[in-house]
């Protein structure tokens, strides 16, 4: 498996909630698993804690390997260039492995409510863009991967309320 973001929020939740971190989640279930960020920071954080990050962008990492399944999960919006990076992390896929990509959904109700409310919408200073439900659709059929969005997907181990992201499931089919 290969974790797209790993080292994202690794100050707050090691060492004290490191039973929270998505990173490890997966670690615990994955037979082998590499974690990418280009957060030098996080990852020396995660690093004297104890968990190995490689450092590399998704836009260009080559790992001379490929791997079952590749995890990007709330990263996207963060990526100067998505399409390149969604592009090469199909290639890091050995066929038949899957691209599972979620995004933090602009139109979910309580962005709806706080828009109709004319309150401030909840938009994060490093988002380079907000991806719509339609927008990761139109990228799934674009790369020829299989849409399995679901409006009412959650990030696993959630531990505040947040809106349900668009996600993209890329069956890579052929070599």
């Amino acid at each position: 498996m290969l974790n797209v973001g790993a080292a994202g929020n690794a100050f707050h939740y090691l060492p004290d909630r490191r039973d929270e971190w998505m990173h490890l989640h997966l670690k615990a279930v994955a037979a082998d698993i590499v974690g990418i960020d280009i957060d030098r920071e996080g990852i020396e954080h995660a690093a004297r804690h104890g968990v190995e990050l490689v450092e590399a962008n998704a836009e260009t990492a080559d790992f001379g390997r490929r791997f079952d399944l590749v995890v990007m999960a709330e990263v996207l919006e963060h990526v100067e260039r998505p399409p390149l990076a969604l592009i090469n992390l199909v290639r890091q896929l050995k066929p038949g492995g899957e691209l599972w990509v979620t995004t933090p959904n602009p139109t979910s109700l309580g962005t709806v409510v706080r828009t109709l409310r004319r309150r401030p919408v909840s938009v994060y200073w490093d988002h380079v863009t907000a991806f719509f439900p339609e927008n990761i659709q139109a990228i799934a059929i674009a790369m020829a991967c299989a849409w399995t969005g679901s409006p009412t997907s959650r990030p696993p181990n959630t531990a505040r309320p947040c809106s349900p992201p668009s996600r993209a499931s890329c069956n890579r089919s052929g070599a």
